[in-house]
C-alpha cells in the first residue's frame, strides 16, 4: 500500500470488516487501544494525524492494497446512496 491513499474516518469499519478482524484484532495491528479504534469508528473523537498513521501502518501490516481501499470506499457509497445507511 502507497502512503498516498487517503480515507475518510468514516471508512474505518468497512477496512477492518473488509478483512474479517474484530476491533480488538485490528486496534492489535495499529498500535491503538480498542476503545479509541472504537471511538475513531463511530466518530467519538477526530482523526489525528497520529491515529491516521496508526491506522495507516495497520493497514500496511495486513497488506491492503490500494484496490482494496478503493474497493471500500465505493461500497461506502453504495450503502450510503442505495440502503440510506454508513455503516
Amino acid at each position: 500500500m502507497s502512503g498516498n491513499q487517503k480515507f475518510d474516518q468514516s471508512l474505518i469499519p468497512f477496512l477492518r470488516k473488509s478483512r474479517s478482524l474484530t476491533q480488538e484484532e485490528f486496534a492489535m495491528k495499529c498500535g491503538l487501544d480498542r476503545s479509541t479504534l472504537a471511538k475513531l469508528e463511530t466518530n467519538a473523537i477526530t482523526m489525528t494525524p497520529l491515529y491516521y498513521q496508526k491506522i495507516l501502518d495497520g493497514l500496511r501490516k495486513i497488506r491492503y492494497s490500494n484496490m482494496e481501499i478503493d474497493a471500500c470506499k465505493k461500497m461506502q457509497a453504495y450503502r450510503m446512496r442505495v440502503l440510506g445507511y454508513g455503516k
